[in-house]
């Protein structure tokens, strides 16, 4: 299916042995140091002792290898999958009519997803699988986006298919990142925060020249 016609997503990392192109961040709300007991502040464990529990840690972890968590990932149904319930459903039906309007427009694709949990992953390492297994952009021109919004572990990214890391670079991300979503986030407003990301990226992808003119 080609890209205007319809949300329809294809493969956005054909290259597996190329390395995740985006920017991710850690937003802050109202966190604090922690509360600790101010007997534990201080030295209260022999170096013996520490010792003897870093050994017995070791040994824990050579007999009982914890295996790395499997991956679940949102099913995909729309540009914007809100599984973390931060936006208003007036604000994603408006988003997606936005982002449909963009693939007609451009044809590339730019798709949000918002999630409770990221299951133990890093964030990129999380996004790109989502990314895989969603596959946003056509997968000649490699032109996705994708958005992802963890808010309960306060971190974001943009991952950026390969076809677009020239219009879409790394400091221009974070800059989007820095100045636009994250004071939102900061905020608790998650849908404003997301708004204003998506509103900056589709005018960098409105600005560029098209791929199609580029030899690609």
């Amino acid at each position: 299916m080609g890209a205007s016609d319809g949300p329809a997503l294809r493969s956005l990392f054909p290259g597996e042995s190329r390395g995740p192109v985006g920017v991710s961040m850690m937003y802050r709300e109202t966190w604090r140091p922690s509360q600790l007991d101010p007997g534990l502040r201080r030295g209260t464990v022999t170096p013996r002792a520490r010792s003897a529990f870093a050994l017995l840690l070791a040994l824990l972890v050579l007999l009982f290898p914890a295996a790395a968590p499997a991956q679940t990932f949102p099913q995909f149904t729309n540009f914007v999958v809100d599984r973390a319930n931060i936006i208003p459903a007036a604000t994603e039906a408006q988003l997606n009519r936005t982002l449909l309007a963009l693939q007609h427009r451009t044809r590339h694709q730019l798709a949000i997803a918002t999630v409770p949990s990221l299951e133990g992953h890093p964030i990129v390492e999380y996004s790109v699988g989502l990314a895989r297994r969603w596959g946003v952009g056509r997968a000649h021109y490699d032109d996705g986006v994708l958005i992802l919004v963890a808010p309960n572990e306060r971190k974001a990214r943009i991952e950026v298919g390969y076809g677009l890391e020239a219009t879409l670079t790394d400091p221009r991300c974070a800059e989007i990142m820095r100045n636009l979503m994250v004071p939102a986030f900061a905020r608790g407003d998650y849908a404003g925060g997301i708004v204003a990301g998506v509103r900056a990226v589709i005018a960098r992808l409105d600005a560029a020249a098209p791929l199609e003119t580029a030899g690609r």
